[in-house]
């Protein structure tokens, strides 16, 4: 993959990332493949994290002719099964709150590019292939960054603390911090921070240290065993923190 002074790309992923450009570059119609995510903001854990790509593609893909090269990626590579992309037909860039089909956990799925994509693409996107992000997609505006992100807190991430049942699976409880984390970060100064910068403010936000420590040690590659009351608990505190802070001040 091309040299990127911004971020360190493990030998691993950059052949993953290499034989994917390749091989969509051979079946044609390819615009650009950009990397946004963990990878492009220099806080990518190998076999933890995913990859999160956007492809620019001349025309609408066939969605049965793609599925057999991402599948030959996740046989032929251990963290292939991570690998996202979605595909966005030049022809639409200019309408990207319309779903486009998002290879996601083995299978196509129809996905929009955020705003906060968009973002992180315009701000520090690596490219794979073809032109800068620039003079490809549509950058963001501060107002539509801001806005999506509310939206995103006021109706997703709060409709969420409504199902307790979810709260005692470890999934859920880091996702949930370090989203609302991250989005509280973008609100406050519009800036995009990381999941280990959301994990060192969380104790300063009203996380207590041990929930703290728990979603840490599972970014680390290192999860800590809990009993199911634990859970329970865990849950209980998560999920009551989320709540709090997407109802707290304007």
């Amino acid at each position: 993959m091309p040299e990127d002074g911004r971020v360190t790309v493990p030998a691993e992923v950059a052949d993953l990332l290499d034989e994917f450009a390749t091989s969509l570059g051979a079946a044609g119609g390819l615009v650009g493949l950009y990397v946004h995510g963990s990878l492009a903001m220099g806080d990518f854990r190998i076999g933890i994290s995913d990859l999160d790509l956007v492809a620019v593609v001349e025309r609408p893909v066939d969605e049965d002719e793609l599925v057999p090269l991402h599948r030959r990626l996740v046989d032929a590579h251990r963290l292939g099964s991570g690998l996202h992309c979605a595909y966005v037909p030049v022809a639409t860039v200019g309408d990207l709150p319309r779903p486009h089909p998002t290879w996601t956990h083995q299978a196509f799925h129809r996905r929009r590019v955020s705003p906060v994509t968009r973002a992180e693409l315009q701000r520090g996107g690596v490219v794979l292939a073809g032109p800068p992000v620039a003079s490809v997609l549509p950058a963001v505006s501060p107002a539509e960054l801001a806005r999506f992100v509310r939206a995103e807190l006021d109706g997703y991430w709060l409709g969420l603390t409504r199902r307790p049942w979810l709260w005692v699976r470890d999934f859920w409880v880091d996702l949930s911090l370090l989203a609302v984390c991250r989005s509280l970060a973008t609100l406050e100064d519009g800036g995009l921070i990381t999941k280990a910068e959301a994990i060192a403010r969380l104790g300063d936000l009203g996380v207590p240290a041990w929930v703290v420590d728990d979603v840490r040690a599972r970014r680390d590659g290192d999860p800590q065993p809990l009993s199911y009351r634990d859970r329970v608990v865990r849950g209980w505190v998560a999920r009551g923190w989320v709540r709090s802070a997407v109802r707290g001040p304007r």
